[in-house]
């Protein structure tokens, strides 16, 4: 009897833990844009799954370093969306599957 209670409390810590790794695994997705103003809103970002993103606002600081024509990477949470990273790539980092969404 008492081996069957510890058992018990092992498989409850165990699937405490699981649901705390799932809650707090927050995957993210990576979306592609064209920077097409100064303002520092990109429109139509792309993501490798085919998902858009109509509008973001980019932060101070990568928009005083971009111009009209770069592209910019964006890696926003999946359950927050809130901007984990944001940067400038070269075209050349683009597939041209990514390049083709952005271009149209």
């Amino acid at each position: 009897m008492r081996t069957s209670m510890i058992t018990g409390y092992f498989f409850l810590i165990f699937i405490i833990a699981l649901l705390f790794i799932f809650l707090l695994d927050d995957k993210s997705t990576i979306y592609y844009g064209k920077v097409e103003n100064n303002q520092g809103i990109v429109s139509n970002l792309v993501s490798d799954k085919g998902d858009i993103i109509e509008h973001l606002k980019v932060s101070d600081d990568l928009q005083e370093s971009m111009h009209v024509g770069d592209y910019i990477s964006v890696k926003l949470s999946n359950k927050k969306n809130n901007i984990i990273n944001e940067q400038l790539v070269d075209d050349s980092q683009l597939s041209s599957k990514i390049l083709y969404h952005l271009n149209i």
